[in-house]
């Protein structure tokens, strides 16, 4: 059975890959540029997924959102509004790990590829903390 604390565990991780991810996201467009660095943030974007399909997945299986909707009744629409955001979320990052590695005719990258994956990142940010916050207001961890 998965607990609260496993989730919060897992948030506090992944809190710590996207704040990785950003410091790259944010050097110098001509650094980004650079084929190896884009081969770096793909690699790394790919990683973010696989991490992020593994706690989806965990998540939706786990007894503790039963619970949560046992000792929170009223927070079952935020848990289905946070659980439809999961599969949009891998798809994304999907789309965000191919425009890593695509070039132009020229040779170089999507010139908005640091701004697109910025955006993901900061909607990922703001999902793990509306679970985590309902998490500590359910479970008063």
């Amino acid at each position: 059975m998965t607990n609260h604390k496993t989730i919060l565990d897992d948030h506090r991780q992944l809190d710590i890959l996207l704040r990785d991810l950003r410091v790259v996201c944010a050097w110098e467009a001509s650094i980004v540029q650079q084929h190896s660095v884009r081969a770096k943030l793909a690699n790394d974007v790919r990683a973010l997924k696989d991490r992020l399909r593994h706690h989806f997945a965990t998540e939706e299986s786990g007894a503790y959102l039963e619970e949560i909707s046992i000792r929170k009744p009223d927070a079952r629409k935020l848990l289905l509004e946070l659980h439809s955001e999961h599969l949009p979320f891998l798809h994304l990052l999907t789309a965000g790990e191919k425009d890593c590695m695509e070039r132009d005719k020229e040779g170089a990258g999507s010139p908005d590829l640091q701004i697109k994956l910025l955006h993901v990142l900061d909607l990922l940010k703001m999902h793990e903390q509306r679970e985590t916050a309902l998490i500590r207001e359910v479970f008063s961890a």
